[in-house]
């Protein structure tokens, strides 16, 4: 039993790791936020990760079918969970050293945007 649990655990392990990793946040702008400006706070978000050599990249998702568009989506997206979880702390790291790139981009986010959930998903 003991063998079995341990090929059952390496086989996820290996699976988790072989896999996309996609990062979806629902969020609502602020009054004061545009799509536009979360766009462009996005795409200076993009631009700091390659910079340091990060993978993880996103999209906005504006969604025109659905009961509710009012919200909007951060779509991120990672080699593997293993990769965004390793670039998603260096990245709170830096945000809260202060006086870096990434603690600007969060200062920009947390006056746009409110976030609503967040989910991860392995993608196939």
């Amino acid at each position: 039993m003991k063998l079995f649990t341990i090929v059952l655990l390496s086989m996820a392990s290996f699976l988790i790791s072989a896999s996309e990793y996609g990062d979806v946040v629902e969020m609502k702008l602020n009054d004061n936020c545009s799509l536009d400006k979360i766009t462009s706070i996005k795409d200076e978000f993009n631009e700091v990760l390659e910079s340091k050599g990060w993978d993880y990249r996103a999209e906005i998702w504006q969604p025109i079918e659905r009961q509710d568009i009012t919200t909007v989506y951060w779509i991120g997206r990672s080699p593997s969970f293993p990769d965004f979880a390793q670039e998603f702390t260096e990245y709170f790291e830096e945000a809260t050293k202060g006086n870096t790139p990434e603690a600007d981009l969060e200062a920009s986010m947390a006056e746009c945007r409110v976030n609503l959930s967040r989910s991860g998903f392995l993608i196939q």
